[in-house]
Order: C-alpha cells, then structure tokens, then sequence
C-alpha cells in the first residue's frame, strides 16, 4: 500500500515469508537465493531498484542493506532526487551483525565485518570492516 510523504510516495513495509521480524520494503524488488540464513531485525530494502541476494548468504541480527538513500532530497528541501541503484549480495556472502551496506555490491565470498558500514562495491573473496568499511584481508 502506498502512502504519501512530504516529498512523494512511498511503500509500507509488509509482512514477508523469509522471517517475521525483519522487514523487506518493496519484496517484488527483492529476490533471495536458496539456502540463505537472514537474522531478526534485517531491514532489506528493494524501494531504490533491484536487490538480489544470492545464495547460501548469510545475514546476521540488524543489518540494514538499502538501495535508496533520500539525504539529498530532505536536506534540498525536496528539490534533489532520491539517489537509487541496484544492490547484489554474491554467492557464500557474510553481513555480519549490524552491519549497514548503503547503495554498494557484494562480492561473491566476501564478509563484511559487523558494524561496518559499506558505500562502496566489495570485490570477491575479501573481508572488509570500519566506518566506511575497507579491505582488511583477502580470502582464500
């Protein structure tokens, strides 16, 4: 159902078959692989484009992945776009617990630390971590 907002409209967040306390917002823009683990109080957000979630990935307790960000728009007072683009979660990923990944890919077999927050793209096989986050080490 959509409601209206100062700046425009937007989706209400609904109840999903993945885990009853997480919220997917705009699940027709959200696919998830098989065999992935999500923990409770996972935001997933598909409002901005596509967001794919490969399989077997793991998503700890309190992570937030979004592919929308309206700073622009609320700090211009609505004359700035909300920014959007498509987010893909590889293959045997790791969000670790609170982490937040803002309009950045995931590569296939990379971790991303807990409490990190993502703004840029994680190639494959790396662990990153930190606000921002950044390659720590390579992954066999």
């Amino acid at each position: 159902m959509l409601k209206k907002h100062k700046y425009g409209w937007y989706e209400h967040i609904s109840p999903n078959k993945y885990n009853p306390h997480i919220w997917i917002v705009n699940e027709e823009n959200v696919t998830i692989g098989d065999n992935c683990w999500i923990g409770a109080f996972v935001v997933l957000d598909g409002s901005g484009g596509t967001l794919k979630i490969g399989k077997e990935v793991s998503i700890a307790c309190g992570a937030h992945i979004y592919t929308h960000s309206t700073a622009w728009l609320h700090v211009s007072e609505g004359k700035k776009q909300k920014v959007t683009r498509k987010v893909t979660i590889g293959d045997y990923a790791v969000i670790g617990a609170n982490a937040v990944v803002v309009m950045a890919n995931i590569g296939h077999h990379s971790i991303v630390q807990a409490n990190s927050v993502v703004l840029k793209d994680v190639p494959p096989h790396v662990l990153v971590a930190g606000n921002p986050a950044k390659v720590v080490k390579k992954i066999a």
